[in-house]
C-alpha cells in the first residue's frame, strides 16, 4: 500500500488535491473554533476539505484495488502527440500549462488500439514503444500511469 500511496500522491494532481484538503480542513476548524460567528464559512471549508480528500481517497483505493485484483495491465504506446488541452478539462491533470497529450496504446495480446487523452505533466514524455499502466474498471480504462514497479 505504501508504494501505491507514494505513486499516487507523487502526481501533481493528487498532491494538489491532498494539500487543498488539508488546508480546507485546517481553515474550517480554525474558523469554527476561533471565530464562532463564521461557523457557516467554517462548515463550507470543512465540506470542501472532505470533498477534496474524497477525490484523493477514491484515486488511491481505485489504484490499489486494481493492482490487487489484476486489473492493471502494461500497455505499449503506439502514438503520442503533445498539443493544446481541451477547453473543458478533467478533474485529474495539470491544467496550469495548457497542454495535453493525445495518442494511442495497445495492450499485448489484444487487437484493438485504444486512444487516450492525458493532461498530466508526465505524459508529455511518452514516446512510441514506451510502457504505461492501464487500469480498467468494468472493462473501461479509467487510469493511465507511468510504468513503474509496485510492491504487491
Amino acid at each position: 500500500m505504501r508504494s501505491v500511496l507514494r505513486a499516487v500522491l507523487g502526481g501533481l494532481d493528487c498532491a494538489i488535491y491532498s494539500a487543498g484538503a488539508l488546508a480546507f480542513l485546517i481553515f474550517g476548524v480554525l474558523f469554527i473554533v476561533a471565530e464562532p460567528s463564521v461557523t457557516a464559512l467554517g462548515s463550507l471549508s470543512l465540506a470542501a476539505g472532505v470533498g477534496s480528500g474524497s477525490l484523493v481517497a477514491l484515486r488511491i483505493t481505485s489504484v490499489y484495488r486494481a493492482l490487487r485484483m489484476g486489473e492493471a495491465v502494461e500497455a505499449e504506446i503506439m502514438r503520442s502527440d503533445v498539443g493544446l488541452m481541451r477547453l473543458q478539462g478533467t478533474l485529474w491533470g495539470d491544467l496550469i500549462n495548457g497542454t495535453a497529450v493525445r495518442g494511442s496504446y495497445r495492450i499485448p495480446g489484444m487487437e484493438p488500439v485504444v486512444d487516450y487523452y492525458l493532461q498530466e505533466r508526465w505524459a508529455r514524455s511518452l514516446r512510441p514503444g514506451m510502457k504505461i499502466w492501464v487500469i480498467s474498471v468494468k472493462g473501461r480504462p479509467v487510469l493511465l500511469a507511468p510504468s513503474v514497479q509496485f510492491d504487491r
